[in-house]
Order: structure tokens, then sequence, then C-alpha cells
């Protein structure tokens, strides 16, 4: 066998094994795992092994559709469309905003042509806040917080790239037209929308007619990344636009009326996995990309263009949210300070550095975008937590967080006490030591049952408990059908059935579940 045909397999087995040993780190560091993930890349880089490059048809083509698509079917039509306002002032006229503002603060400093000045502003505005999501949902920061942070760096990601190649072809043909190209952007971003609703619309149509969970799923495969190509190559539109808008159509209309529970829950699931798996490749292979000798020598410039685009961001972010507040938009003053800083810059901008065409400092502007997005990863990614702590947004109640931690310590005890039976049944202990640490442990134990039982005063500890202990059953029950068709103690025909009413009422409970969470969304 020639084992030249195996490096790409090497390569990829390579990069999926650091992430996962990365993911596994995380759980006892406390440290995000995207910044893990491009710190860990920089090592992959100085061990001298060749991982995959990144390319802009890499991103664009095969990450970006699925990462799009499942963060668009997590949209609440309800909740989106109450949040439009305020993800449409940041995702488009803010975008243009910051990135014509960056841009003419960026040829001052490096004296680059207006033009070209411009599209480097253009290629560093767009967000991708992933690792701040991740922090969002694990301090039980607002979900409405959450849908603005999310929105706005899903629909400016289509922004930034139709303005990408706007200002490209202005950079390499030096013309320019007004009219032209305000026509160009609107229609690239309207027509995108168009052919994703109307994909979106089709596959719901398609998805009524089956009940069978994998082909389902595959339907959305092909929806997220067919919705992209057919939108960029047959109409030359914004394929961003169209996958999200096809997204949220199945996310809606999809999963509440062509969807069985079963369907609902494989398809989430196979998406949260696909979407885990493509940022962990993502983000460390930015970070083998990265090469820290031309970073150091680049250093002052990208020093000053990362403030900059910090500045340009923040005036067009509070200005924005200020005049939203004015026309009767209402969002609380600290929100605003966490939407700023939390727009993290990560892949977008590295794909469309990629796609820069051989021109003059094309690799110094490399050199500005990718600086940008490693201290935006790294500056911005470790201290959005302890902002979010400053500002007193982690939405998690103090009580529940006891009562939480209460439980764990019960359990705890409770095996402890287990093992110490076993170990004076096995005669490794004496008695006199069994009865010692016993007592401690019940003193322990009884405490901590005290504390519970005075938590579980409070009505709302209780509720959420509750529910939460049944979605655990019935989690339980569902694997012990599993265990019993695979043993062929009863048919796949009769354990299918009843799954599929287990799933029905998993559904109930992740919804009643999700609503007691985000009872305080608006305070």
């Amino acid at each position: 066998m020639d084992h030249s045909l195996l490096q790409p397999e090497i390569q990829f087995l390579t990069l999926l094994t650091f992430a996962a040993a990365i993911a596994v780190a995380v759980k006892y560091v406390r440290l995000p795992y995207t910044i893990a993930l491009v710190i860990g890349g920089l090592f992959v880089g100085l061990t001298g092994i060749e991982p995959y490059r990144l390319t802009q048809d890499l991103i664009l083509f095969i990450f970006l559709p699925p990462l799009l698509f499942e963060g668009a079917i997590h949209f609440e039509l309800t909740d989106l469309r109450r949040n439009l306002r305020t993800i449409g002032t940041l995702a488009f006229p803010g975008l243009i905003v910051t990135a014509f503002l960056a841009g003419f603060l960026i040829q001052r400093v490096t004296e680059l042509p207006m033009t070209v000045a411009i599209l480097v502003g253009v290629m560093v505005t767009p967000t991708d806040p992933i690792s701040v999501l991740a922090l969002f949902k694990r301090l039980g920061v607002s979900k409405r917080l959450s849908m603005i942070v999310e929105g706005e760096s899903v629909f400016n990601d289509g922004t930034g790239i139709v303005l990408y190649g706007v200002l490209l072809g202005i950079v390499t043909s030096g013309t320019f037209s007004l009219q032209s190209s305000l026509y160009l952007f609107l229609k690239v971003v309207i027509g995108g929308l168009l052919v994703g609703v109307l994909s979106g619309y089709l596959a719901f149509l398609l998805l009524k007619k089956l009940d069978d969970h994998v082909l389902e799923v595959l339907i959305t495969i092909l929806l997220a990344f067919g919705s992209f190509i057919i939108s960029e190559h047959s109409f030359h539109v914004s394929g961003v636009m169209a996958v999200v808008a096809a997204g949220v159509v199945v996310g809606n209309q999809g999963t509440r009326f062509a969807m069985s529970p079963t369907t609902r829950i494989a398809l989430m699931d196979f998406w949260e996995i696909a979407a885990f798996i493509i940022n962990s490749l993502i983000f460390l292979m930015i970070g083998t990309q990265i090469h820290v000798t031309e970073l150091i020598e680049t250093g002052p410039a990208i020093l000053m263009v990362f403030a900059i685009v910090i500045l340009a961001r923040a005036a067009t972010c509070y200005s924005s949210v200020g005049l939203l507040n004015l026309a009767g938009e209402r969002i609380p003053s600290r929100w605003v300070h966490i939407i700023n800083w939390g727009g993290i810059h990560g892949s977008i901008p590295i794909a469309l550095a990629l796609g820069l065409p051989d021109m003059p400092r094309r690799d110094f502007i490399l050199s500005l975008v990718f600086g940008v997005v490693f201290l935006s990863l790294t500056v911005q990614g470790l201290t959005v937590s302890p902002l979010i702590r400053l500002l007193r947004l982690a939405g998690r109640d103090e009580e529940e967080e006891l009562y939480e931690r209460s439980v764990a310590s019960a359990v705890a005890l409770r095996r402890a006490a287990e093992d110490l039976n076993r170990r004076r049944g096995e005669g490794r202990i004496s008695h006199a030591i069994h009865e010692r640490l016993s007592e401690e442990l019940d003193v322990r134990l009884g405490q901590v049952q005290e504390r519970i039982s005075r938590l579980e005063e409070n009505p709302a500890v209780q509720s959420l408990w509750e529910k939460k202990t049944r979605k655990s059953l019935l989690m339980l029950e569902k694997s012990t059908l599993m265990d019993l068709a695979m043993q062929g103690v009863i048919s796949y025909e009769s354990a299918g059935e009843l799954i599929r009413r287990v799933d029905e009422a998993l559904a109930d409970e992740k919804f009643m579940i999700e609503e007691e969470e985000e009872r305080t969304d608006d305070q």
C-alpha cells in the first residue's frame, strides 16, 4: 500500500485527537474551549506536524454551512421577531459603519490605500462568539441576551462576506459606483434570504411526508449544504443568508409540524455533535496557521489595528443600542457592555483574508488579520466571564446553585458510606475505624440533608429540580428500552413505539425546564 495515500487521513485523525484531548483538559482547567484549541493549534504547528491547511473554500463551503444551520434551527421565530430590530441594526448598518470607521482609522496607522484599509476593516469586523455563547449557557445568562449576540453574529457574517465581495471588486478593478455597489449588496442579501426561505419550505413539505428520523436528518444536511451552494453558484446571492433562512424555517415550522419527537431529538443531537466537531477543527486549525515569528514582527501594527477594531465596534454598538432604546427597544444598559465585548472575531475574518488575490502587501494584511483574531480570541475571550460576573448578569439563582451542590455532596457522601461498609465487610479496616469514619460521614450527611430540606422550601428550586429529576427518569427509561431491544427481550418495533412515547414526554419536559430556567430573562 502507498502510505502517502493515508497522509490526509492521518492528518485528520491527528487533529481530532488533539481536539478531543483539549476538550477533556478544559474540563479541569478554567479556560474557554475555543481559546484552548487555538493555543493547542499553536503547539501543533510548533511540533512540525503538517496539518490540513485552512483555505477560504474549506471554511466557507465545508465548515460554515453546518455551523450556520445549527445556530439557525435553534432560533425561536417569536424570539427572533421580538429582537429583529436590535439584531438587524447591529448586523447590517452597524457592521457597515464599524467596518468603514475601522478602515478609515487603519489607513491612518498603516498607510495602506484607503480602499484596501476599508477592505481590512470589513474582514476583521464580523463576529464569531462561539466561546461566549457556551459561557452564557454555563452561567445562565438571559436567553434574550444570548439571542441578540448569536443573532448578530449569524447575520453579520452574511453582511461581512457580501461587503467583502463588493469591496474586493472595487480594489481589483479600481472603479467605484455607489449606486451599483448598493444595488449589488441588496440583491445578494435579499436574494439569499429568498432562496433560503423557499428551499426551507420545500424541505418542510418533504419532511411532512416522512416519518424516518435518519432520513429526515439526512434531508437537513442536504438542505444546509445545498442552499449554500445553489445560492452562491446558481443565483450568485448570499449563501450565508440562504442557510440561515432555511435553518429558521426548518427549526420552527419543520420541528413543530413535520417531525415526530424522536426525529426532533435526533436532529438536535446530530447538529450539536456536528457543530462541536467542526468548531473544534476550525479553531485548532486557526492555531496551526498562526506563525508566532510573523506576529512578533508585525506586533506594533497588530496591536494598533486591534485597538482600532475594539474602538470602532464600541462606538457603533453603544450608539446603535442607545438609539434603539430611544425608539423604545428597552435593552438593559448592562447588556450593552456584553454585546460589545462579546463580539469576538474568529473564523470568518480568517476565511476572507485567505481569499485575497495576489496584491501589494498581501502578507502584511494576512498577518494583521491573523493577529487581530488571535488577540480577540485570547484577550476578549478570557475577560468576558469576569465582566459578566462583575455586571451580575449570571442568571442562575444562588439558592438553585447551592441546592445543586448540596445534592451532589449528599450523593458523594452516600457513595463514600457504601464504600466504607464494603471495606469493613471485606475485612480491610477494623471495626473501630469503621465506627469513627461512619460517625463523621453521618454528621456531614445530616448537615447536607438539613440544608437540602431548607432549600426545598423555595418553590422555584423545588419546581425546577422536580422537572430535572423527571427528565432524568425518562432518559433512564429510554435507555432501558434500548437495552431490552438489543438484548432481544422485546422487539425493535415494540421498543420503537415505547420510545416514541418517552420522547414525547421528554420534549414536553425540555420545554418546561427551559421555560423555568428563563423566567428572569428581562429582569
